[in-house]
């Protein structure tokens, strides 16, 4: 798991773009929920988070996620790329609103939670030219635990600026 969340940062590292682009901006709220491993220390929890974030190029996003999970406070910094090929899949199959994305960065939970690096992936589905529903799973690698992963799931709303 370690290797994956590696690769998967440095693939995503490789997708920044060179060309001028308007900042976009956004900002999400979602409903989440967090699903340690057994070897964690940390049980079930659900909560909710807001994002805000800026797209750099017309693929790739930075944004800073804020969260409570019941009694966690959480703070996450990751990137989004979105997968290239799906305009080629949208000309072929006539599926524009659906929209696939991979995040990669560090989150962690704060009062005794844990950090790391993270990775997920997850799709948009756009209901207008600002409003989209978010899906995403992510994993969590825990530096401060032996071989402890967390997965979360979340679901949310999106207004575009």
């Amino acid at each position: 798991m370690k290797k994956f969340i590696l690769i998967i940062s440095l693939l995503g590292a490789l997708n920044l773009s060179a060309f001028e682009f308007d900042n976009t901006y956004y900002t999400t709220i979602s409903a989440s929920a967090i699903l340690p491993r057994d070897s964690s220390h940390m049980r079930h929890k659900v909560g909710s988070t807001i994002s805000f974030g800026v797209y750099l190029t017309e693929r790739f996003a930075l944004e800073l996620e804020t969260g409570i999970y019941e009694d966690k406070p959480s703070l996450a910094v990751r990137s989004l790329c979105h997968f290239g090929a799906w305009e080629e899949f949208d000309l072929l199959f006539g599926c524009e609103r659906f929209d696939p994305f991979f995040t990669f960065g560090a989150a962690g939970w704060f009062n005794g939670g844990q950090y790391g690096p993270s990775a997920g992936v997850g799709a948009y589905y756009y209901l207008s030219d600002f409003w989209a529903i978010r899906f995403e799973g992510s994993s969590l690698l825990a530096l401060n635990e032996d071989t402890s992963v967390v997965y979360s799931l979340s679901i949310g709303i999106q207004r575009t600026f």
